[in-house]
């Protein structure tokens, strides 16, 4: 969507005269060039528009920044701002120079630090970048990388501009993630960014900030002003709609305003309450998975730390029959001992767990509230680090002798739903997704390639702290090291990262190690292969292995590994009852077929502790875990997993043993371009955030 200019000629000129040096016109009325980020290139300077250097043919680099306030709007397109910064759009400014570090003070402006401190929340919430200094006349002006601005610098369109062409399920998905925010931005006193409609900016299923507004005096009252505003647009829209799924759609939506602007609903009772609504619509279509997974060694590697689930080309059976929408990826830390060992057990136990979670989903007919859902699967990859962290211990292992792995992990977990909470028994998926570490999760779809995980390092630490950006934490010594892992510490210490994203679509998801994600591999090439999956013109599996052949051409230093969930979205022709009505009590459905290599014992172990009966299992009015249910479950896998930690440790897979066609290299993280060399030590490391 393009930008339209509407400021006040004289408002251009006036900026123009405050700062004549500052903001100065293209030469001749020409584009300014664009500089090469190859430190070695000889002739840097390029048109914009090109997508290689003419010299030395790296691609080049476009950094697309919003600049913040009303100064930098002023400034009229075309203009050269600072000698770097080429003004494409009102208040999209272009960096000429991406290998030149920004502007940024000792002492960073308050402005800045809820950037800083939302580092976490990269999904929804721009970064900070740098400062334009502006001399003594105004504020100096907040420059913000990842703003929803596409490849082109074109702003995506606001929530209220995608509201009219959107199917419902999208349109909740998108106000569940405005639920999801508010409670990180209120500690920011931040929460008006939301109350601006202008300003919450949507790429498909993706709901992002543009930039980030101060809440005033009356912080208490902003989230009935929220019900107030949302409450006035439906009345607006509705008289539009052509459709009676819309029009009840907005009926519904407005009754749930109505309760947030009286006061009745807070944040966590209006996310309760629109997720019945979510569950409602999801149950108005068939979500269908597939997947697809494999793991390479690379070109430099002779022992493969990396493992995944589905591992589609390994010769080897699975453990056993999982549900199709289990997908997991888990990186053996390199530099340390036996990384893959610490990899195939966080594996084999998260394929476990996650079984047996969708068995039980299955078998008790009820549905799975989203914070417990999330807590769940947090106290899964607890019990996975544990198994690590124990087999340490029994081994008096220490520092960087203790074996460690990151991990990534997707559920498609079912949720029963039964009349007359729907018109007729049907079982809807929500898609969980998990990490520790730098393994990294993407959602794609023809909206775009969006990246749904924050990598776990230290400079992102840093940067939550508010003490310097993170672009500066990262260039630090130790900046990209890995903050946490599984295995490395007990699990007081570990923060896993869950998130539910609600498929609104058809799309890939896709889980990667840092071999295959490496120097923005996937912002590359996601087009060339992820979105020909996604419409069907080329086929999963020959897919992902040509992807993944290709990422070891592009990167090869470390072993890459790729796990793609492939979910089709299809609508059926079902009726849509009152959704406030109270749920039924849950009859249990038939239970899913487990078949294992464990041994008789072991198995009839599993079933009778991760079945319990009906007086056992959860309720949707339950108001959290069944302790004695997650210590169990824990106890299970480390009976289970004991014996295969300890098999795996006394002799070496098939991945240890030499490929006289490869040369062995020491096993280290790679350096992406402009980082340091990544430090994979974890006994030094602060405890982790939330």
């Amino acid at each position: 969507m393009g930008s339209v200019d509407r400021r006040d000629p004289e408002d251009s000129r006036d900026t123009i005269d405050r700062y004549p040096l500052l903001c100065l016109p293209a030469m001749n009325g020409l584009e300014p060039p664009i500089y090469c980020v190859n430190p070695n290139c000889a002739q840097p300077r390029n048109a914009i528009g090109r997508e290689r250097c003419s010299e030395c043919q790296t691609p080049l680099l476009y950094r697309y920044l919003w600049a913040v306030g009303e100064v930098a709007a002023a400034i009229p397109v075309g203009s050269m701002v600072a000698g770097r910064y080429y003004v494409q759009a009102p208040s999209v400014w272009l960096e000429t120079e991406p290998a030149r570090s920004p502007d940024v003070p000792p002492q960073l402006p308050d402005r800045s630090l809820p950037y800083l401190r939302l580092h976490r929340w990269a999904r929804h919430v721009p970064q900070f970048y740098g400062l334009c200094l502006m001399g003594d006349q105004s504020p100096d002006t907040i420059l913000l990388e990842n703003a929803p601005l596409n490849d082109q610098g074109q702003p995506y369109p606001s929530i209220n501009e995608a509201w009219g062409g959107a199917r419902n399920l999208r349109r909740l998905h998108w106000l569940r993630q405005l639920l999801d925010l508010w409670p990180a931005l209120a500690a920011e006193g931040v929460t008006a960014s939301l109350l601006s409609l202008q300003n919450v900016r949507i790429q498909g299923g993706r709901l992002w900030l543009r930039e980030l507004m101060a809440d005033e005096a009356d912080r208490e009252g902003n989230f009935r002003r929220l019900g107030d505003l949302w409450f006035a647009w439906l009345t607006g829209w509705l008289p539009q709609v052509s459709t009676e799924n819309d029009a009840l759609l907005g009926v519904r939506l407005q009754d749930w305003c109505t309760q947030i602007r009286q006061g009745a609903l807070n944040a966590v009772g209006a996310a309760s309450l629109l997720d019945r609504l979510i569950q409602e619509t999801q149950a108005q279509y068939d979500l269908t998975v597939a997947a697809a997974g494999l793991t390479d060694p690379g070109r430099q590697r002779s022992n493969n730390e990396d493992t995944c689930y589905p591992d589609t080309f390994s010769p080897l059976p699975p453990l056993g029959a999982i549900d199709p929408g289990v997908a997991i990826v888990c990186d053996g830390l390199g530099g340390r001992e036996r990384g893959e060992v610490a990899s195939q057990m966080a594996m084999q136990s998260l394929q476990l767990q996650a079984q047996a979670l969708i068995s039980e989903a299955i078998t008790s007919g009820e549905s799975i509230e989203a914070p417990i859902a999330t807590e769940q699967i947090r106290a899964m990859l607890r019990v996975a680090n544990n198994l690590i962290a124990t087999q340490n211990d029994s081994q008096g292992r220490e520092a960087r002798q203790r074996m460690a792995t990151t991990a990534a992990l997707a559920i498609a977990l079912p949720q029963p739903l039964r009349p007359p909470f729907v018109e007729q028994t049907t079982i809807a998926r929500d898609l969980y997704i998990a990490h520790v570490g730098d393994c990294r999760a993407y959602w794609i779809s023809m909206g775009g390639c969006i990246p749904l995980t924050v990598d776990d390092d230290l400079a992102g630490r840093e940067a939550e702290t508010g003490f310097r950006s993170y672009r500066e934490a990262l260039n630090q010594p130790n900046g990209s090291a890995i903050a946490q892992a599984l295995g490395a510490k007990e699990a007081d210490n570990l923060q896993p990262h869950v998130q539910r994203w609600i498929v609104d679509e058809d799309g890939l998801l896709l889980l990667c190690s840092d071999g295959f994600s490496d120097r923005g591999w996937v912002e590359q090439s996601w087009r060339e292969y992820g979105l020909g999956i996604v419409t069907g013109t080329r086929s999963l599996n020959e897919t992902l292995k040509a992807w993944v052949a290709a990422a070891i051409a592009t990167n090869g230093s470390d072993n890459t590994t790729a796990v793609a969930l492939l979910c089709r979205l299809s609508p059926l022709n079902v009726g849509i009852p009152d959704p406030w009505t109270a749920a039924p009590e849950a009859v249990a459905l038939a239970p899913a077929t487990w078949e294992s290599e464990m041994s008789e014992a072991s198995q009839a172990l599993l079933q009778t502790t991760s079945r319990p009966p009906r007086s056992q299992r959860r309720r949707r009015s339950h108001p959290g875990l069944s302790k004695p249910q997650w210590i169990g479950l824990g106890a299970i896998a480390l009976v289970i997993l004991g014996a295969i930690a300890l098999a795996l440790t006394l002799r070496p897979s098939g991945d240890d043993r030499p490929d006289p066609n490869r040369t062995p290299s020491t096993p280290t993280r790679p350096t992406e371009p402009g980082k340091p060399a990544p430090s994979t030590t974890t006994e030094e490391l602060p405890v982790p955030g939330p």
